[in-house]
């Protein structure tokens, strides 16, 4: 876990600012939920990953697909 976690930072910040929504919109909305459990993942070890950067992509998942994201991961009992 902590090695996807550890490549999905890495990929995550190569994207440009203004290109997160554009790669968001391409993704199924399996895709949403599943990048959005391990920026959840993330945000809960601040102190190795930069919590700027997932709270773009967070905001705009979000943007994207509404607060349906957020519930089903927080309801999901499955994690990553």
């Amino acid at each position: 876990q902590d090695k996807q976690l550890s490549m999905l930072m890495d990929i995550l910040q190569c994207a440009k600012s203004q290109e997160v929504l554009s790669i968001i919109k391409g993704l199924t909305s399996s895709h949403h939920d599943t990048l959005m459990k391990f920026i959840y993942n993330g945000m809960a070890r601040p102190e190795i990953y930069q919590p700027p950067l997932l709270l773009l992509w967070h905001e705009k998942i979000v943007e994207h697909t509404g607060l349906g994201t957020i519930i089903r991961v927080l309801t999901d009992k499955h994690s990553v």
